[in-house]
């Protein structure tokens, strides 16, 4: 099987920024445009979404926040510096993480989970902080107390280096610890783009052609840590995926064997 690029197979990115940036409070026309720009750039004219679609997706995604906007006067000392951090990061940023380019201030709300999380994650990106506190703020506002995905992702953090992310998702995938959502923002794109691991965003016929070919990859005398080290897996992940496939194997050697006359 070929490798394929992170976030580039399908159009879950495209899903996954109009839902982010519905959520930090861009308009959908606003969302529309600059997805646009962005298609039109890599050659996806046809994944341009109608403006009904993205209206229904930002309608279904946005956390209402009447708490007013937040000043340093709201907090005090540490405190206070933990929020100016993320604001200054956002405005500095070219991709204005998920915020449009007016947006230069939080809302009280916000304002506090940031506190929150960066007490809890103090080395995490500035735009995970963003995402995470977006999230929490959504569950809140639908009164949804369940938030074991994002309390996992925090405990994991796949964002401190390669090993994390790989242990992060060996959890994951043994359903220890249910998936993040947003999972291109908030795992695929930590790290540079490479080889792409399908086994969290696709379906079932393509995670079993990726497992396929990790099991040839192996025959052929790729080691497990070699092969880890190319989809950022978990090197015991890559041994159950070859343990699995060359029991198959051998269960078809067997009932062929059997069927002979």
């Amino acid at each position: 099987m070929a490798t394929r690029n992170r976030g580039r197979n399908t159009a879950r990115d495209i899903q996954e920024e109009i839902e982010t940036k519905a959520m930090a409070g861009w308009p959908p026309a606003q969302i529309r445009k600059d997805l646009e720009r962005r298609l039109k750039k890599e050659n996806r004219q046809a994944e341009i979404l109608h403006p009904r679609t993205i209206q229904r997706i930002a309608k279904e995604v946005a956390v209402p926040d009447t708490s007013g906007i937040w000043s340093i006067t709201d907090n005090e000392g540490e405190d206070a510096r933990l929020v100016l951090d993320i604001l200054a990061a956002n405005i500095v940023s070219k991709q204005g993480f998920m915020y449009p380019d007016m947006k230069r201030k939080f809302t009280k709300a916000e304002a506090q989970w940031i506190i929150r999380l960066r007490k809890a994650a103090p080395d995490a990106p500035a735009k995970i902080i963003i995402l995470l506190f977006q999230l929490y703020m959504r569950r809140e506002a639908k009164g949804i107390t369940d938030t074991a995905d994002l309390d996992g992702y925090l405990a994991f953090t796949p964002w401190r280096n390669k090993d994390c992310l790989r242990l992060y998702k060996r959890i994951v995938v043994n359903g220890w610890i249910p998936k993040a959502p947003l999972w291109f923002s908030m795992v695929d794109s930590l790290y540079p783009p490479g080889p792409f691991d399908p086994r969290f965003t696709e379906s079932e016929e393509d995670i079993r052609e990726f497992e396929k070919d990790i099991y040839e990859q192996s025959k052929r005398g790729s080691s497990p840590k070699d092969i880890a080290d190319i989809y950022d897996m978990h090197p015991q992940d890559v041994e159950d995926i070859i343990h699995k496939n060359e029991k198959e194997a051998q269960n078809e050697r067997s009932h062929s064997t059997k069927r002979k006359p």
